[in-house]
């Protein structure tokens, strides 16, 4: 989607910005709002090879990147994270037990896979931060919270004819009781599990 969107409600409030400024402030604020909801995720394939630990994870769109996991799965399990610390990368062989560790770009699969398996990575990705004037289209349906988290940036710059500290300070709130509510929403409607409560009668 086009930045046009943000710089409409952003532009306003902070007079004399460069478009250059604005645009920056934005993808950063898309690249915030991804990190700290975990709302934006692509579902990936990944099929082992023998004897291979390691896959390169690529996300949907060019423009964007993963940083995190949300979960690998298998047809028939779900793998557990693993810590990164050496002594935690524990291959157990012989049980039913598998992990998956993410750093750098890479998925580590434990134990080393022995056959070809078809995984399910639901992977947390976020724009590459790069000179742009376009963002992927799923941020459109929170283009009001984004904008909150750029204003908060660019009025917090100092010295600046659009510095503004108490409008800094209502952005950044309005910014996290928004998110807050978003992810809220969002991780909710990703939640497949079905709950239910046993009730009893009052004794």
């Amino acid at each position: 989607m086009n930045l046009t969107q943000f710089e409409s409600q952003i532009r306003p409030e902070v007079p004399g910005c460069p478009d250059a400024v604005i645009w920056d402030a934005i993808v950063h604020a898309c690249r915030q709002f991804a990190e700290d909801s975990g709302l934006l995720r692509d579902s990936l394939s990944v099929t082992s090879v023998a004897g291979t630990q390691n896959y390169t994870l690529t996300p949907s769109s060019a423009s964007n990147e993963v940083f995190a996991i949300y979960a690998v799965r298998t047809t028939s399990r779900v793998l557990t994270p693993l810590a990164e610390a050496p002594e935690n990368r524990l291959t157990r062989s012989g049980t039913n037990s598998a992990y998956y560790t993410y750093n750098g770009g890479q998925l580590q699969i434990l134990p080393t896979p022995e056959d070809a398996v078809a995984y399910t990575v639901e992977a947390m990705v976020r724009p590459i931060y790069q000179t742009s004037t376009t963002v992927d289209d799923r941020f459109g349906a929170y283009v009001d919270l984004i904008s909150h988290w750029a204003k908060f940036k660019l009025m917090s710059m100092s010295a600046q004819p659009w510095t503004d500290v108490q409008g800094a300070l209502f952005n950044k709130q309005r910014y996290d009781s928004l998110s807050s509510d978003a992810k809220w929403y969002g991780w909710r409607a990703n939640t497949r599990a079905t709950i239910s409560v046993a009730q009893r009668p009052f004794a």
